[in-house]
């Protein structure tokens, strides 16, 4: 998918590169935890990089099991229609989204990177 966008006049340079381990783990503050979510249609999980301690590194990261974690929820989460399928709530309602998309239309909107 990069490689197509990266065809696109103008966007030559989109993402040039992924971030190495030792990148993500310094980009959070020394005391703040690093949370990853994945969604899936049958579950998710979590990747956590703990928050380091007083004069300690910080720990490993770990994996959780989130079976509740699924696209329909976080598409709930996004994106809550009324009985008419008008956008009545969710995330994209607070951050003042136009109220007269369906949620078909935004079908992507259920994914999480």
């Amino acid at each position: 998918m990069r490689e197509q966008i990266r065809s696109q006049p103008g966007h030559e340079d989109f993402l040039p590169g992924e971030p190495t381990y030792q990148q993500i783990t310094a980009a959070p503050a020394h005391d703040q935890a690093l949370i990853y979510l994945a969604a899936t249609d049958k579950g998710g999980l979590a990747f956590m990089l703990p928050p380091a301690r007083a004069g300690a590194p910080r720990g490993q990261p770990l994996a959780l099991d989130l079976p509740a974690l699924t696209w329909d929820l976080v598409g709930d989460w996004l994106v809550r229609p009324d009985e008419e399928r008008r956008v009545a709530g969710g995330w994209r309602r607070s951050t003042g989204e136009s109220t007269t998309r369906s949620p078909s239309s935004i079908s992507g909107a259920n994914a999480v990177p």
